[in-house]
């Protein structure tokens, strides 16, 4: 067999990683195959491994099959779905591997995270106050008064919107000049997005928009759905015309995950004006449903939501958690607490990740990893993290920073090209869409920004402008 002339080292790292590939026939010659591809390419270690199906599974997996046709002619070749999945196998349990080596290498530190527990935390002291003490992951969500818990009619909400009409259409796939509700579309649930620009672009207000618009949105429509029949009767107009509640109740899940996982200080001044912003659109959205009531149910409505539903409870609904580094953030990954955070609160929501780039670079830095661990661990993070995305089913968004490239051209010359995300190879091939923020040359707006899709499975290229202002974003028209 090839497994025969493979380096021993990564031989018997990949028969102790997965001792189950020896019992099925297939997985055996697939085996085989895979450890003569790594014969053929030098790679000697299952870390060399890992970054190469990280970097270019379907090469990996064109060269196995070419293997098998050379070695074992009298065998069918392997089915695309059977080679998929034995190479997702491998994959996915080197990247555990991976990440239990780099828990026991940082023992101080991973016991001081365990010692912290799975509780969100203030990071500032200026919104101590505003967020809540018991907003903890693996707790209930926070708790709006007077509100009954309601069973959800669809289990997932598909698409979690920014509050900006034009980016949310052309995250969703949809022309920026499409007509439809002004909450079209958003992040999608089940993929991992990256959003990449240069500082000032807008990456931060663009995540945490995101985030309160999802608490404002659910928090508003469950108050309604709730709510308003008693009022409508206490009002003496009996139940009336109550098709806008249906429309509402996609939204009026019991709870919803708005999970922030940062890794420099919140920004503490801005949580303030982007919850208002997203309370006020929110309510918006419920009135305008409501809006063939009769006006004076409207107007307790309003006042009753204007009440119940605050900024203060719109904050408390967001789950804060800082990370020092990238082992810190492979641990929520592999332990089960992020997956516990996000099954508590309903199974639906948005994780947000601020930003990747500088949880490696902390991680790095501290944990004093040599250039190839630091790859490893970049690829590591990506596919747990397309993986949670994959089987959770939560809309996972990823805040990075841009590097400026630089080549010589043959006459000498030092190029600078485009701005591209950072982290390289090893990250680019974990995102579903990337998304690139950037501020355009000659415009005499100061807070005019692009919005660009580069890439998605059900995307175009399309770009649209938006403009920053104090509440967030909102669409430049």
């Amino acid at each position: 067999m090839a497994s025969v002339n493979a380096p021993t080292t990564l031989t018997s790292e990949l028969f102790h990683t997965l001792p189950c590939l020896r019992e099925n026939p297939t997985d055996s010659v697939l085996t085989a195959a895979l450890l003569q591809y790594c014969q053929d390419e030098d790679l000697v270690s299952a870390a060399d491994l890992l970054l190469r199906l990280m970097v270019d599974q379907p090469h990996v997996q064109r060269r196995m099959t070419r293997s098998v046709e050379n070695t074992h002619r009298h065998m069918p070749l392997p089915q695309p779905g059977d080679l998929q999945n034995f190479t997702d196998k491998v994959l996915q349990a080197l990247c555990d591997r991976h990440v239990s080596q780099l828990s026991e290498n940082s023992g101080a530190a991973g016991r001081s995270v365990r010692a912290r527990g799975s509780g969100f935390s203030s990071v500032s002291v200026s919104v101590s106050d505003m967020l809540a003490t018991a907003a903890a992951w693996g707790n209930d969500s926070v708790k709006l008064e007077g509100l009954a818990p309601l069973q959800p009619t669809n289990r997932k909400v598909h698409f979690f919107p920014t509050g900006c009409s034009l980016v949310d259409r052309l995250l969703a796939g949809t022309p920026s000049n499409a007509t439809g509700g002004a909450l079209e579309g958003g992040f999608c649930a089940g993929l991992l997005t990256e959003v990449h620009g240069e500082a000032g672009s807008g990456k931060t207000q663009l995540v945490l928009q995101c985030l309160f618009q999802c608490v404002a949105r659910q928090q508003c429509a469950l108050y309604a759905v709730n709510h308003l029949p008693e009022l409508l009767i206490s009002s003496g107009d009996g139940v009336g015309d109550n098709t806008f509640i249906d429309s509402l109740r996609g939204f009026a899940t019991e709870k919803v995950a708005a999970l922030y996982i940062v890794s420099e200080g919140v920004p503490a001044s801005r949580l303030g004006p982007l919850a208002t912003g997203a309370l006020h659109r929110a309510k918006a959205m419920v009135l305008a449903a409501a809006s063939r009531q009769p006006s004076i149910d409207v107007e307790l409505l309003k006042a009753r939501l204007d009440e119940f539903v605050t900024e203060r409870t719109v904050v408390a609904g967001v789950g804060i958690r800082p990370v020092d580094g990238v082992g810190a953030l492979l641990r929520l990954l592999s332990d089960g607490t992020l997956s516990s955070a996000f099954s508590s609160l309903g199974n639906v929501g948005v994780v947000v990740v601020d930003s990747i780039a500088d949880v490696v670079a902390g991680g790095s830095s501290g944990e004093e990893m040599n250039r190839w661990e630091i790859s490893t661990t970049v690829a590591s993070v990506g596919s747990l993290l397309k993986s949670f995305a994959v089987k959770e089913g939560a809309a996972v968004v990823v805040t990075n920073q841009v590097r400026t490239s630089l080549s010589v051209s043959g006459e000498g010359m030092i190029r600078r090209h485009t701005p591209v995300p950072a982290l390289g190879m090893q990250w680019a091939v974990a995102p579903h869409v990337r998304v690139n923020l950037r501020r355009p040359q000659n415009t005499a707006n100061a807070s005019r920004r692009q919005f660009t899709i580069i890439c998605g499975p059900a995307h175009q290229p399309a770009y649209c402008s938006y403009l920053i202002c104090n509440e967030g974003i909102c669409n430049d028209e």
